[in-house]
């Protein structure tokens, strides 16, 4: 029996990228900016201000806990804490003197700057309680990105084997089938991770408050934590859409009576080794509906659907 190796199918990164870049704004729009407005000082200098401590402190640009000043310090403010009699305490970064030294009219500050800060920390904290992650989930606006994404993959499928055999194009119908049910697990993973966001976005703000930790800290605490969500955008947008690809490859070759495939790696690098398991299939004879054993705990996969996996099919044209 004669065969033909075909090319494999790849996953368009131009769709991975627009489908990122729509996670990453939701989680923007709907959890961070809303939530850094209510954590918002107005850090502006008042030019009459006889003190410009007092205007740090009102600011949330320093705080003063448990007989520490700590924020942003400028020659100003050094200034005016070294003559109330602060020492410059190195290793935490920060000006000590105790409560009961400073002037009242300091102490008077440091109590609203407390209370003002604990007002806008509980504005946070319940802006956060009254998120609904499957309503942000919901406002995921993907489908056309997936079923242009689809299309794509039907003809590249269509390419390969045009001119050797007989293949049927998906219908509308099954296109909208396969956008519909990408577009809802996406929705899910979003939800799972918005709700465990929330929870961590909560403790950040309530460890504020119970530490005294300054307005303009926890923002830029939050600001990582959004770094951190952009990042699981990216992972999300790249794993589901190659295992996209992987999917609806196996299904239209088994539906072309392509069973077969070769196992390939790709090159790894030592920040991206190649799994043992993955080297040890590379050049092997696979079969889509019967995946080798890819892991020690004898998951069986095609590639591209393991965590990450960036191995490629080669489907094997047998006639």
């Amino acid at each position: 029996m004669a065969q033909k190796i075909l090319s494999p199918i790849t996953e368009n990164n131009d769709a991975a990228d627009l489908i990122e870049a729509k996670i990453a704004k939701l989680f923007k729009d709907e959890i961070y900016l809303p939530l850094l407005r209510e954590l918002t000082f107005s850090d502006d200098v008042i030019q009459n201000s006889r003190s410009k401590l007092k205007q740090a402190l009102k600011s949330g640009r320093i705080t003063f806990y448990r007989g520490q000043f700590k924020g942003r310090f400028n020659s100003f403010l050094s200034k005016e804490l070294k003559k109330l009699g602060a020492t410059w305490n190195r290793k935490h970064g920060s000006w000590d003197l105790q409560a009961s030294s400073l002037p009242s009219e300091i102490r008077e500050e440091i109590s609203k700057a407390s209370i003002a800060l604990e007002k806008k920390t509980s504005k946070a904290s319940k802006y956060l309680a009254k998120l609904s992650p499957k309503k942000i989930a919901d406002k995921l606006n993907i489908e056309k990105i997936v079923r242009t994404e689809v299309s794509n993959i039907d003809i590249q499928v269509s390419n390969q084997l045009g001119d050797v055999t007989v293949y049927v194009e998906l219908t509308p119908e099954q296109k909208q089938r396969i956008v519909e049910n990408y577009t809802e697990n996406m929705k899910l993973y979003i939800q799972e991770w918005t709700e465990k966001e929330i929870v961590k976005l909560r403790e950040e703000v309530e460890v504020n408050v119970k530490t005294g930790i300054r307005s303009e800290h926890l923002a830029e605490q939050i600001s990582k934590r959004y770094g951190v969500s952009k990042s699981k955008a990216k992972f999300l947008a790249r794993q589901e859409t190659r295992l996209l690809t992987t999917e609806l490859q196996k299904e239209r070759y088994l539906d072309a009576g392509v069973n077969k495939y070769i196992w390939k790696n790709v090159i790894g690098s030592p920040n991206h080794p190649v799994r043992p398991f993955h080297k040890n299939l590379n050049g092997s004879l696979q079969s889509w509906d019967n995946p080798p054993i890819i892991n020690d705990k004898g998951d069986r996969k095609n590639p591209g659907q393991d965590y990450n996996c960036r191995c490629k099919a080669y489907p094997v044209l047998e006639f």
